[in-house]
C-alpha cells in the first residue's frame, strides 16, 4: 500500500487494486503515516524513493526495481487479470 501512495494513486485506485474499500486504505494509509511519524502521502512518497536509492547502492537492479516493499497481496492478481 506505501508503494501505492508512492505512486501517486488515490485511495479508490489503491483500493481497486487491492480489492479493499475506499475506507479501509484511508485507514491504513492514515495509520501508516502515523507510525512513520509523517504528516502527508508526499511524505510517504519520498521515503520510499529514498529507501529505494538506499538499497541501489548496496542492491541489485532487480531489487531496486522492485522497491523497497513487497507488493501487496492483489499485486499478482491485478497483472494477471488484465
Amino acid at each position: 500500500m506505501v508503494r501505492a501512495v508512492a505512486r501517486g494513486l488515490s485511495n479508490a485506485e489503491i483500493g481497486r487494486e487491492l480489492a479493499m474499500g475506499e475506507g479501509t486504505v484511508k485507514a491504513h494509509v492514515s495509520r501508516a503515516l502515523a507510525k512513520l511519524g509523517l504528516s502527508n502521502r508526499v511524505q510517504m512518497a519520498l521515503l520510499v524513493r529514498d529507501a529505494g536509492m538506499k538499497q541501489c547502492s548496496r542492491g541489485s537492479e532487480r531489487e531496486v526495481a522492485a522497491g523497497p516493499f513487497p507488493p501487496g497481496p492483489g499485486a499478482r492478481a491485478a497483472k494477471g487479470g488484465g
